[in-house]
């Protein structure tokens, strides 16, 4: 039995930062994503997440008033390539940009955590309104609780969270903003240390081996595709879609359909 119980209803992406039923109150947030909107974030994603009722556009006040009582002490940071994480947002939250020397943070990988829940969202969606309310994309939430967690994804994604950290400019002086995101991954990792453990079953081999046999066939054949004439319209096999394992069952969502 799986200790991952997979997110599968329809709907948006947004719906994924709300708290499912006994979820218990925030205790943090931490999110990574290339591009970033932070409207998207302070108003769609965190006011979800923190179950605020009041409606930032017709509210604006009350909305604010109410985001700072919730807030409180709960944490919510977000890991941003660096050339996206320049931007104006709230101080409530953190920014972290991420410099990758010869390369670009594009993970977007969402942990979420509630006295009593704790979630992991896997996305192509950057934290904007075209990756969360225009485009289509595809999400994955994993929810974990104290009756049936699994401690090797935790700890995988916990892991590469923190790995992001040290990508962070200035992060070897240990500033403020990576002793809040680094408290906050401890005490996740702190609090389901003692949930209940259901180790999954790997997928059997031969729902990896096509994927396997195809990426390594895309890199044979790329060099090939500029020299050569296409002679029938058949695709190529290596560029065949893969479907994805049954039990992985995603969110496909094109926008968000609340007014």
């Amino acid at each position: 039995m799986s200790g991952r119980t997979t997110n599968k209803a329809n709907g948006t992406m947004l719906d994924l930062w709300r708290p499912p039923e006994a979820a218990g109150d925030p205790i943090g947030c931490l999110t990574s994503t290339f591009t970033f909107a932070p409207g998207l974030f302070d108003e769609q994603c965190l006011a979800r997440f923190l179950e605020i009722e009041s409606e930032p556009n017709r509210e604006d006040l009350v909305f604010l008033l109410e985001r700072e009582t919730r807030l409180g002490g709960v944490y919510a940071g977000v890991l941003a390539d660096h050339n996206s994480a320049g931007v104006d947002h709230s101080f409530r939250w953190d920014v972290l940009p991420v410099r990758i020397h010869g390369g670009k943070q594009h993970a977007k990988i969402s942990l979420l955590l509630w006295s009593g829940h704790l979630r992991i969202i896997v996305a192509s969606a950057n934290l904007t309104e075209p990756g969360y309310r225009l485009n289509f994309e595809v999400a994955l939430g994993l929810d974990f609780s104290p009756e049936e967690s699994d401690a090797e994804t935790l700890s995988q994604s916990v892991g590469f969270l923190r790995s992001l950290l040290a990508f962070v400019p200035g992060a070897a002086d240990n500033p403020p903003e990576i002793q809040r995101a680094a408290r906050f991954l401890d005490n996740v990792s702190e609090r389901t240390r003692r949930w209940r453990q259901h180790h999954h079953e790997p997928f059997p081999p031969a729902d990896l081996q096509p994927i396997q046999n195809n990426f390594a066939g895309i890199r044979q054949q790329r060099p090939l595709l500029h020299n050569r004439r296409r002679t029938s319209p058949e695709p190529d096999p290596v560029l065949t879609p893969i479907v994805p394992p049954a039990k992985c069952q995603p969110r496909f969502t094109k926008s968000d359909e609340e007014p």
